[in-house]
């Protein structure tokens, strides 16, 4: 059997604002890493549908795979980006899922060295879960921080 392309799953269907142009880039750098599936759309107003936006999403993310599948964020609802952070965790949590690959939006740089949309991919980067390795990753960094707040 095939294996199917990896999925990016999209937080948040991209707005763009009446009399505005469109934004500086479109979603085609997010196709070279896999098929891309937007969690929240137009329409779905996490805002004012927060309990059925979140069972949306936990239905959006059924074929996910941690070994394959990537996230990002390309503008939007930003609530649609922490509900769907509440998501994973849930599911990170309940599988045992140690890392998730988050797809990070860099831009190119003009021939000044200045930082320009022209050229603009996404990098991925493997983020640690809490629960899993982001403890250790925490203590290995920033050292075993007292819960309490005693010194």
């Amino acid at each position: 059997m095939p294996q199917r392309r990896p999925i990016v799953f999209l937080a948040a269907q991209p707005t763009v604002a009446r009399g505005r142009p469109a934004p500086h880039t479109g979603l085609d750098p997010l196709y070279e890493h896999g098929d891309v599936v937007v969690l929240i759309q137009p329409g779905d107003a996490p805002s004012f549908n927060a309990e059925r936006c979140m069972r949306l999403i936990e239905s959006r993310l059924e074929p996910f795979d941690p070994e394959r599948d990537m996230f990002a964020f390309a503008g939007g609802d930003q609530l649609a980006l922490f509900m769907t952070a509440l998501v994973l965790a849930d599911i990170c949590r309940d599988e045992g899922i140690t890392s998730v690959t988050w797809l990070r939006y860099e831009r190119g740089l003009d021939d000044r060295g200045n930082r320009t949309h022209k050229g603009a991919k996404y990098v991925p980067v493997e983020v640690p879960v809490c629960g899993g390795s982001a403890d250790a990753y925490l203590i290995e960094t920033v050292g075993d921080v007292p819960r309490d707040g005693a010194a």
